[in-house]
């Protein structure tokens, strides 16, 4: 019996803001739906987003935005896939966003808009129905000076419990953040 392929997801949170724990739920969530999850962290460029995705070879990009720069950042990710010949990685995206816009974004390219208030099932059961892996195999990106996955896990505050639970999943802590993909035993 053939093994059905997981979905490649990269979560991020472009702009200056760094209130995470919502982003940091999603990828949760995501992991736990049986997802591969890429979390590239806070404070991400527009460039640095679709990079790691090109990098990573996602089926899905999403995002976090709990401010106004959804309105550079947003249409700028969909450019740069474009620019990447990767405009068939879908986008969605979470966050503070007037309803005003939400068309707006949705008519640019971005799949789906979900408000702070939306409930993790629905997020997730909406990517398992639109969204389907694409990817064959795995290719590990390299580290190239990237943190590594306990500074990371220090770095978002997460307790030494949460911290041995990620760690221990990749055999210790000489893994990029960006190589590490989420995956249930």
């Amino acid at each position: 019996m053939e093994k059905a392929k997981k979905l490649r997801v990269l979560v991020a949170k472009p702009g200056l803001d760094g209130h995470d724990f919502g982003v940091r739920m999603v990828a949760l969530a995501f992991h736990h739906a049986g997802f591969r999850v890429i979390y590239t962290g806070c404070r991400r460029t527009p460039e640095q987003i679709v990079g790691a995705a090109v990098q990573e070879d996602v089926d899905l990009i999403g995002l976090s935005i709990l401010s106004n720069m959804y309105r550079y950042s947003l249409p700028r990710v969909l450019e740069l896939l474009r620019e990447s010949k990767a405009e068939d990685i879908p986008v969605i995206c979470g966050g503070i966003i007037p309803p005003e816009d939400i068309p707006k974004l949705k008519d640019m390219g971005i799949k789906e808009i979900f408000d702070p208030d939306a409930k993790l099932k629905d997020v997730v059961d909406w990517v398992k129905n639109n969204v389907s892996p694409c990817r064959d195999e795995i290719v590990p990106a390299n580290g190239n000076g990237r943190l590594h996955a306990q500074a990371v896990c220090h770095h978002l505050e997460w307790d030494d419990e949460s911290i041995r639970e990620v760690v221990s999943r990749f055999g210790g802590n000489n893994h990029s953040l960006l190589n590490i993909v989420w995956s249930p035993e």
